[in-house]
């Protein structure tokens, strides 16, 4: 682990405490999780050019289609197998959480582990352009139950939060080249804090439901454990010959939007599969210090 790995999960689970233990003070920060998740993607961006992002599926189209079918279908329909038969209250949570798209967060991680942003970049994207006709089909196929998941949203929301970041470091590399090196001498500060700012505002909506029904963390946590260690570290033993694809696999499947996991949760299913896809936070920023581990474990083997 590197200092400012440390210093990302302790900042990041530290706000997600904030939010769950003072959700009146913390509230303040409820509108802006998506502005900060596309301020993470500028700083991102800055050393990813769109030719770039071509380039890194450019003749990887085996790796690439493979991928898709692991985390589009196969994995979530393993998670929701694993939790029927050990925690058959959160199979649809595992269901929801293993078929969501590829997180925005996805390339930040990439580049501090190592391996290839631009190809993380392409996975969101692809991905995110395949939910809404996998989710919903592995949804009625396994659960019996329909799930509107909007083709055309989801094109919104992705050019929202994608392109006008993407769009925004392209410009200021052409037209304000003077400002690239500032923003990339404090960019670890300001994604740190920008996380910090999406975790209080996110946590802060379920404060009250968790001060008044603490046993209910209990579940929720056990079952977002389980589902991370399974989406991180499955691939990086199904793939541990090639360090590269281990890592962009494992990184591609344990970071999913699960912020839009909330959303679709909390309007189309129920409050355990919203609760259980948020808390699902508090895994996945764990999940990283052991993940270092394993990455210099693969790249020295």
């Amino acid at each position: 682990m590197t200092r400012n790995d440390w210093i990302m999960v302790t900042a990041c689970l530290g706000a997600l405490a904030a939010g769950l233990l003072f959700p009146g003070q913390t509230a303040i920060f409820a509108p802006f999780p998506k502005a900060c998740m596309m301020g993470v993607l500028f700083f991102n961006f800055l050393d990813i050019r769109p030719s770039e992002v071509v380039g890194s599926i450019r003749g990887k189209g085996p790796r690439t289609c493979g991928f898709l079918l692991f985390k589009m279908l196969l994995l979530p329909a393993l998670a929701w197998g694993l939790c029927r038969l050990v925690l058959p209250g959160y199979a649809l949570s595992a269901l929801l959480l293993g078929g969501m798209s590829c997180g925005v967060a996805g390339p930040v991680f990439a580049a501090m582990y190592g391996v290839s942003a631009a190809f993380a970049t392409a996975l969101v994207l692809f991905t995110s352009l395949l939910v809404p006709l996998t989710l919903p089909l592995l949804v009625k196929t396994l659960a019996g139950l329909s799930l509107n998941v909007s083709l055309w949203e989801m094109i919104r929301l992705l050019a929202e939060v994608v392109l006008i970041p993407f769009t925004a470091a392209e410009t200021a590399r052409r037209f304000l080249p003077i400002l690239i090196e500032p923003c990339r001498k404090y960019r670890f500060s300001a994604v740190v804090l920008l996380f910090v700012i999406t975790n209080m505002g996110i946590f802060s909506g379920y404060g009250e439901t968790v001060a008044n029904h603490p046993e209910i963390l209990t579940g929720t946590v056990g079952a977002a454990s389980l589902l991370a260690l399974l989406f991180f570290f499955l691939p990086l033993f199904l793939y541990r010959k090639d360090p590269d694809t281990a890592l962009n696999t494992a990184l591609g499947c344990g970071i999913m939007n699960n912020a839009i996991a909330v959303i679709f949760a909390a309007e189309q299913l129920g409050p355990t599969e919203a609760l259980t896809a948020a808390l699902y936070a508090v895994p996945y920023f764990l999940c990283l210090i052991p993940l270092r581990f394993a990455a210099r474990t693969l790249t020295h083997s």
